[in-house]
């Protein structure tokens, strides 16, 4: 089973994002890593000429805390460089 918060419901909204791209992100992520400030889980998944990151607690049932849709990775290199987030 698989909760949105009210954030995350409010920034798919806002960033034009379905649910249904969200849960395939987190049952078929190309790379999961791990955040260690906020002890989430990362899904990253590759969908067409984007990348679709889903935010969400590794709890039963997962939450799922925020997303977002970006043509680079940049955001991923930069926080694994600094450590904030880790490949598992």
């Amino acid at each position: 089973m698989i909760e949105f918060t009210k954030h995350a419901e409010e920034k798919l909204k806002e960033r034009g994002i379905t649910k249904e791209e969200v849960i395939n992100v987190i049952t078929n992520p190309d790379e999961v890593l791990f955040d260690t400030l906020k002890g989430n889980l990362v899904a990253i998944r590759k969908i067409n000429d984007y990348y679709l990151i889903v935010i969400y607690t590794p709890t039963k049932p997962i939450k799922v805390v925020s997303a977002l849709v970006t043509s680079k990775l940049n955001i991923v290199r930069n926080r694994v460089k600094r450590g904030r987030w880790v490949r598992l």
